[in-house]
């Protein structure tokens, strides 16, 4: 029997005694004996505080006068004593703010004279659901309180409270909105709202309109995958984009499950979606850095082979100034000026395939090195392209090359000035602002208002020979380079671009907190005639002879060796009479480093100038007088021999 069922028969019980009472009271006005009259309202007065039902139901029943004092209660919960209780304020046995409330309920109770109910809580912890029922009886006025105890469901449901709320700040934290999707609607949390940036108020009310806020180019899948899904009962992991109201772009995933009515036809699904742009933009980040790992990789062989190509044609250009006439001497200037153009495009490449610079970092005022760029731009860009340097004070030093990061911020705005003139953008500019990056980083940001890329465009940006421009009018080369470079640095460099929007590079370098090791003195410029003999190690014939050519006409003799096995050997045979040896790094078989190695073991004191196409490794063994970067011009040739046959004549001789 529940509290209401009870509360109602004890009711009918009252009713029936107050009919008593008033018939009683009634006749008291009739000519009856004054003994009759007293002995029934005293079986009154029993009915009302001895009934045996009172006694027996399993609620407490409490009856209390106008100050709240307790003139009856059938039990109370042990170890208390229900005859303790007699004469005592049942106020006292409430907790501080059940108090007033029930006071506020019990006034209520005699101003409308119906029964009202309210749970309160006690000061041993204990939860009561109470209806209080005004009485007036002979004995005065009363209330009547018929009391369950509700502390188990009342702690069931601050124990479901709590769950619901740890699931919610779970979920919360997990940045998952969560949605249903049934007959009549959809209906989302905040944190999906806010995934898609818009109000409460403005959440799809159907299909239809659900399927507006998706990406126009992904509608069709997602409607042909959630048709695909209610037909069978199941629910597809769903990749899709939508463009929030600010026009941003967000990438989702949307996972669920479904609900079904009592036949268990599939009536709707409640699911989670999550905001993984940021994963996206991540994995986009480190496709990118493995695509240009790869090209570098294949960059350092077509670098090698061209630098060997360029080493036979420029030496050869020089020694055929000698011999050519007027007219001839004007092709040789077209051929050493295409040649000398190949080889800084190779120089450029080359970026991509040594993991390490070999120039010098230290630290610099990298809004001094911007500023130099501005002023540069200033001076060669059209008057109408406004530049703008802001700074902030606390910007520190970079650990830098100088003339990599302007050749980096040049090759930035050069590519924002070529956009303003294929766009004829109106009132073109060009900000660039430099404050502190992530921890331990300098960022730089270069913004255009120019006509901005679309995302296909934009996640090429930095790949070789990709470039928009007419043929003939880019290499492809300018960002690609930048890229390198700020990776040799140990930076991040990435692009924002939408159509209409312009372009951001934001590049970070790390501050300067380090010394990198000195670089190898570079070559001295002045060519004089000099002697000795000079061991040329090169599988490449071509180079071979205009090395040899170029030795020769400096006044040295040469003596040739095909590879590495044979360099040593001949080294071996004739290393009295052998000043230098000219070595290339890269080779079949033993390679130059391994050849470097074994010379500085057999004969330490003797001077080796490396030629190499990637100069970082080979830098870094540190036994090599000079290393040169193919391909070498006569005079950095000519100086970087005769200057490590002069070291080797001030070294003292080894004692036979």
């Amino acid at each position: 029997m529940t509290t209401d069922s009870r509360t109602a028969e004890l009711e009918e019980e009252i009713a029936a005694l107050r009919q008593r009472v008033a018939e009683l009271e009634s006749r008291s006005s009739q000519p009856l004996c004054q003994k009759t009259l007293a002995r029934e309202q005293e079986i009154v007065r029993r009915l009302l505080g001895e009934r045996v039902v009172l006694e027996n139901i399993p609620d407490v029943v409490c009856i209390t006068d106008q100050e709240h004092r307790i003139l009856y209660l059938n039990r109370t919960v042990l170890p208390r004593r229900a005859e303790d209780l007699i004469g005592t304020s049942a106020l006292e046995y409430l907790d501080e703010p059940a108090r007033a409330e029930y006071i506020a309920v019990w006034e209520k109770a005699w101003t409308t004279g119906t029964p009202q109910t309210l749970e309160a809580k006690t000061q041993s912890g204990y939860w009561w659901q109470a209806r209080l029922i005004p009485l007036k009886t002979d004995m005065g006025t009363i209330t009547l309180g018929v009391s369950a105890d509700v502390t188990q469901a009342k702690r069931a449901e601050a124990a479901l409270r709590e769950g619901e709320s740890r699931l919610r700040h779970a979920i919360e934290a997990t940045g998952m909105g969560t949605w249903t999707w049934l007959r009549d609607g959809y209906f989302w949390d905040k944190t999906l709202c806010d995934i898609y940036g818009i109000a409460p108020e403005d959440v799809p009310r159907n299909f239809e309109g659900f399927l507006a806020r998706i990406h126009s180019e992904d509608r069709d899948e997602v409607a042909a995958t959630i048709a695909r899904d209610i037909e069978t009962g199941s629910h597809s992991e769903i990749r899709h984009r939508i463009v929030r109201p600010d026009g941003e772009l967000r990438h989702l995933v949307s996972k669920a499950t479904p609900v079904r009515d009592e036949q268990g036809k599939v009536v709707g699904f409640r699911g989670g979606v999550f905001d993984v742009t940021e994963q996206r933009r991540l994995e986009e980040q480190l496709r990118q850095v493995q695509k240009m790992d790869a090209i570098g990789q294949l960059t350092a062989g077509i670098a090698h082979n061209f630098n060997n190509l360029l080493s036979v044609i420029l030496p050869n250009v020089m020694l055929g100034r000698a011999r050519a006439n007027r007219e001839v001497l004007g092709h040789l200037a077209d051929i050493e000026h295409a040649a000398n153009r190949a080889a800084e495009m190779i120089r450029q490449l080359m970026l991509f395939a040594r993991p390490e610079g070999h120039d010098k970092k230290t630290p610099i005022d990298i809004v001094a090195t911007s500023r130099r760029t501005v002023e540069i731009c200033g001076t060669t860009f059209d008057r109408k392209i406004s530049i703008d340097l802001e700074a902030a004070d606390d910007v520190p030093a970079v650990a830098a090359h100088a003339g990599q990061i302007e050749q980096v911020l040049l090759n930035i705005c050069l590519n924002a000035r070529d956009a303003f003139a294929q766009a004829e953008t109106e009132s073109p500019r060009i900000q660039i602002l430099i404050d502190r990056g992530s921890p331990g980083m300098v960022r730089i940001r270069v913004s255009d208002n120019g006509p901005g890329m679309d995302e296909a465009t934009r996640s090429r940006v930095f790949e070789p020979f990709f470039t928009t421009k007419a043929v003939g009018h880019g290499t492809g080369l300018g960002l690609a380079s930048a890229y390198a470079m700020v990776r040799e640095h140990h930076g991040r460099i990435r692009c924002e671009s939408r159509p209409g929007e312009g372009s951001t590079f934001e590049l970070e370098l790390p501050a300067a907190e380090f010394v990198d090791p000195p670089s190898l003195r570079k070559p001295a410029q002045s060519v004089e005639q000099g002697e000795g003999t000079v061991l040329i190690v090169d599988d490449e014939p071509l180079v071979r002879r205009a090395v040899r050519g170029i030795l020769e006409r400096g006044g040295y003799e040469v003596l040739e060796s095909v590879d590495g096995i044979e360099g040593l050997e001949t080294f071996t045979q004739k290393r009295d009479c052998i000043d230098l040896v000219l070595l290339d790094q890269s080779m079949p078989g033993m390679s130059g480093d391994q050849v470097l190695l074994r010379l500085m073991e057999m004969a330490p004191q003797v001077p080796v100038v490396l030629l190499s196409g990637l100069p970082g490794p080979a830098a870094r063994l540190g036994h090599a007088t000079a290393v040169l970067t193919k391909p070498a011009d006569a005079s950095t040739l000519l100086c970087a021999i005769r200057d490590g046959i002069a070291l080797k004549k001030r070294a003292p001789q080894p004692t036979k």
